[in-house]
């Protein structure tokens, strides 16, 4: 008995002393864990590798904490970027999970997980999606599964980033950003500073470089009050950012979190070759390119050991390296480089990819500066017609003012592709006919984007739908009041208007996703317009006309926009198989010397007989418009601010709208939409006539903020002049229409408001509102900072003057506003911007006639047209507008205006009962001083 006791007792121990080392080794991997997570990878290690050694000799490698350790070993191996042993690990530990726990389990999903990490940083995106596919379906049949679900989403989101799935992207994001909303993580959970640094990822890939910088300097700041001093997140923020402010040319503010980099403890293998690249980008943007030659040299061959022969940060840095060479003007070394980058991307991305796209436009350049014509012109040829589907598929989730930032670059290299062309014309005249097709697909590209946003959400009759756009409306308008504020010094909470962006630009969002989904289900795709399409529509009296505005560009070491501008204007007839380029070598006399001499003869009533030279004469010349009548001409550039109408001959002694029927056109593929309504008779039958605003009426205000302003001298400040012929022309049309059994409706004084045309433009056909018209260039706008919408957007910095407008900048209405902003309730300021005019419903409008000074200036922008009032009008859906270029007399505008709608309703054609009143006015006012000031343009 004493023998079988003994035997027990020594059992018992050998239980008990196994228990207690299992303890102590679960212990210790909870530590090594914690050491992890907080990224002290230093004392993971020290820790991980001894008790993973023991677990396995006493445990043997089928033990669940066997799994622990080896599963935990998997994580430290990947965060440290030795992904071929972490490969090996992954794939042990996947086996071991399905052995112990079954397929359906989250330690099996978990494995799954890293080697989709895995496998996309070694650019395997197809093993990468097969790996989170299976995850995903495991984390569908588990309880309480969204955090695991949005992970996953997150994981995704970033994988369709990296293959340029914008879009995709971005909707994965917000599904994962809503779940970790409803969950409450705190900000600086893992999970969420992982999303933003996802989020600051697609930015960059859209050009939206303060966003992404934004939220990456959030992330250092949360990494470092809660993290490890040594936290390899740390170092990847600052290599971001340093990055960031590198592309932007900011050379110090790059330096400074360049040098924070190099301060941290602790460096991943791929941080510190990021570190040794951002060097070198330093060094290179000193022009000391044998320092940076040297590290790229090494940082290749490094990376190749590292990462593999064809990883994504290698074809990165092989790229930087190509660049280099080609600011050296070593153009043959580039050119291999670039070449062997191209092969890797069509490999191991696709030919859709923006990394591949960025390849084809550099060597369209490097060829270029070689002088290899051919094959420059065919990966121009090929990067512009990426570009176009780029930019149509990435847009489709993208605000306003992303679409902006992310147009912009885009926009810069269809200049270059321009310069390109006015180089090599003359050897391949068939090159026009490329400028004009890309040209019918980029003019006012924004706009166009604007303007079918709202005639797509009314098409798709979803009540929901309309619903959050009217929303959206409403909060811009908001918005809106929220700039104006601030630009006046009134104090509001950063977090509400940063909360009201970040919903309206989410709602937009949503709304823009609803659209494309609706246009996929119902087979919607966008027709495209070409030359070839175009002549068709012209008759043999017919001409179209595209004047470009192109910034010489020299490709000669690295490239570098001149000082040189040319105005190539393309013709078109039914005859020309490529359009006729006739080219304007003068381009910056023309927006300086020549422009200011035309507006003198104009504002002095000279007479003028050299504008016609020097802005149409070769065009007129050209055999190709012999026998042509009727122009459709969409302008450029410095043609925007002249009335090409009133250029005068010094031949014949005639105008130009005597000899000329002029069309203008935002762009010439709207002939399409014209000819579609050539015989449509447009008599108005419905009219909102508004005029001879009350501007210094307090209806819009309390009695008591009423009684302080008119106590004060405040609304003395705005010395606005009355208009009392405006009076006179309203109701000389109000009569007239009358007369003809027309219906209309006139506000005068206290209610030509904004908020009675807000609410009852929609119900008309045609909406005339005569009263002052402004707009302040950006530079006579007050200094603002980076990112100001209020001075950035040129919206926000036209409109005209309503009922009340001489208040609008008072503290008694500034305090209205500021309080309706709280309450949830609306206080109208008298000023109708074009920020705000841009959200009225205008669909039902033929015409709208701004019968206002100078409503037809605004910010030119190349290839975008004029941001102006005009522009805001079409984009609410006016089919045609009535605008004028300068200042002219109350009785030159009012006897246009009658005679106009005499001669409208007469013919029931609007652009002949145009330039027939102009016609009329010249007889008795023979300068165009007077009878040219306004312009009608659209339908």
């Amino acid at each position: 008995m004493n023998l079988y006791k003994s035997y027990f007792f020594l059992l018992f121990l050998f239980i008990l002393t196994n228990k207690t080392a299992l303890c102590q080794e679960k212990e210790a991997l909870a530590t090594a864990n914690n050491y992890l997570q907080k990224g002290d990878y230093a004392n993971c290690q020290k820790i991980l590798f001894p008790t993973f050694l023991k677990i396995r000799k006493i445990q043997g490698e089928n033990s669940p904490t066997y799994q622990e350790g080896l599963s935990l070993l998997g994580d430290l191996i990947t965060k440290t970027g030795y992904y071929t042993l972490a490969e090996r690990i992954a794939f042990k530990d996947l086996s071991l999970c399905t052995h112990l726990y079954g397929r359906q389990d989250v330690h099996t999903a978990y494995a799954l997980m890293r080697l989709g990490d895995i496998a996309r940083a070694q650019t395997d995106y197809e093993n990468a999606k097969s790996h989170y596919d299976q995850a995903y379906e495991i984390y569908t049949n588990l309880p309480n599964n969204e955090l695991f679900i949005a992970e996953n989403q997150v994981h995704q989101g970033q994988l369709l980033r990296e293959k340029g799935e914008y879009t995709a992207a971005e909707a994965l994001f917000r599904r994962a950003n809503m779940v970790y909303q409803k969950q409450a993580l705190a900000p600086s959970d893992m999970r969420k500073i992982n999303l933003n640094e996802a989020y600051a990822f697609l930015y960059l890939a859209l050009k939206n470089y303060t966003k992404a910088a934004n939220l990456l300097e959030n992330n250092s700041y949360l990494l470092h009050q809660f993290y490890h001093a040594s936290h390899p997140k740390i170092t990847e923020n600052h290599h971001l950012i340093a990055d960031i402010y590198l592309r932007a040319g900011l050379e110090s503010e790059g330096k400074l979190h360049l040098d924070s980099a190099k301060k941290q403890a602790y460096q991943t293998p791929e941080s510190y070759l990021i570190r040794q690249k951002q060097q070198a980008d330093l060094y290179r943007q000193q022009n000391d390119f044998s320092k940076a030659d040297t590290i790229y040299r090494q940082l290749l061959e490094n990376t190749a050991e590292v990462t593999g022969e064809h990883s994504r940060l290698l074809m990165d840095f092989t790229a930087e390296e190509a660049q280099m060479y080609y600011q050296m003007g070593s153009y043959e070394e580039s050119l291999a480089l670039y070449e062997r980058i191209e092969n890797l991307q069509k490999e191991y991305l696709s030919s859709t990819h923006p990394d591949y796209l960025r390849t084809l436009q550099e060597l369209s350049l490097v060829h270029w500066a070689a002088g290899n014509y051919g094959k420059a012109y065919r990966y121009f040829r090929q990067s512009t017609e990426s570009l176009l589907q780029q930019f149509e598929k990435a847009t489709s989730f993208m605000s306003e003012q992303e679409k902006s930032l992310f147009y912009e670059e885009s926009r810069k290299f269809f200049d270059r592709f321009n310069a390109f062309i006015l180089m090599y014309y003359a050897q391949n005249p068939a090159l026009s006919r490329q400028m004009y097709d890309y040209q019918l697909q980029t003019k006012a590209l924004l706009f166009s984007s604007t303007l079918q946003m709202r005639e797509k959400v009314m098409a798709t009759q979803d009540s929901t739908l309309i619903k959050y756009y009217a929303k959206w409306l409403g909060g811009k308008e908001q918005l809106a009041k929220i700039y104006k504020l601030t630009n006046e010094g009134v104090v509001i909470a950063p977090q509400l208007m940063d909360s009201l962006e970040t919903n309206l630009n989410d709602l937009e969002k949503n709304i823009q996703l609803k659209i494309a989904l609706a246009d996929i289900k119902q087979g919607n795709t966008k027709a495209q317009i070409f030359t070839n399409k175009l002549r068709k529509k012209l008759t043999p009296e017919e001409a179209a006309v595209e004047i470009i505005r192109v910034q010489g560009f020299s490709p000669q070491k690295g490239g570098r926009q001149t000082d040189t501008v040319y105005y190539a204007a393309l013709i078109l007839t039914e005859k020309t198989t490529n359009p006729e380029l006739v080219l304007f070598e003068n381009g910056r006399q023309m927006e300086k010397s020549y422009l200011k001499y035309y507006k003198n003869t104009l504002l002095f009533r000279l007479r003028d007989t050299i504008s016609y030279t020097r802005f149409w004469k070769p065009i007129a010349n050209n055999p190709t418009l012999k026998g042509i009548k009727k122009i459709f001409l969409s302008v450029d550039g410095i043609y925007n601010q002249i009335n090409i109408n009133t250029l005068r001959n010094p031949q014949t002694g005639n105008f130009l709208v005597e000899e000329m029927d002029i069309h203008l056109l935002t762009s010439t593929r709207d002939i399409y939409t014209v000819k579609s309504q050539e015989k449509k008779n447009e008599i108005p039958n419905r009219a909102l006539l508004m005029g001879y605003p009350d501007y210094h009426n307090t209806h819009h205000l309390s009695s008591t903020a009423a009684d302080s302003l008119n106590n004060s001298e405040d609304n003395r400040q705005a010395n606005i002049a009355e208009l009392p012929g405006t009076k006179t022309e309203i109701n000389g049309i109000s009569q007239l229409l009358d007369a003809n059994k027309r219906e209309s409706v006139s506000l005068f004084s206290a209610d030509a408001t904004e908020i009675n045309l807000k609410q009852k433009a929609s119900q008309y056909t045609l909406l005339h509102i005569a009263t002052h018209g402004f707009f302040f260039a950006k530079e006579q706008a007050k200094e603002s900072s980076l990112g100001d919408e209020r001075h950035e957007n040129p919206l926000l910095r036209c409109g005209i003057l309503l009922s009340g407008a001489a208040n609008a900048y008072t503290k008694e209405i500034l305090q209205s506003e500021l309080q309706a902003i709280f309450s949830g309730q609306k206080v109208e300021d008298g000023i109708l911007t074009a920020y705000e005019a841009m959200n009225l419903d205008l669909r039902n409008i033929d015409l709208v006639v701004l019968s206002a000074c100078e409503t037809g200036l605004g910010e030119v922008r190349n290839g975008e047209g004029v941001y102006g009032f005009q522009r805001a009008l079409q984009t609410a859906g006016a089919k045609a507008i009535i605008m004028s270029l300068w200042k002219v007399s109350d009785e030159a505008t009012m006897a246009l205006m009658v005679r106009f709608y005499e001669q409208w309703i007469r013919s029931g054609d609007k652009r002949t009962a145009f330039r027939a009143a102009q016609a009329q006015l010249r007889k008795d006012f023979p300068n165009p001083y007077f009878w040219g000031a306004f312009v009608m343009i659209g339908e």
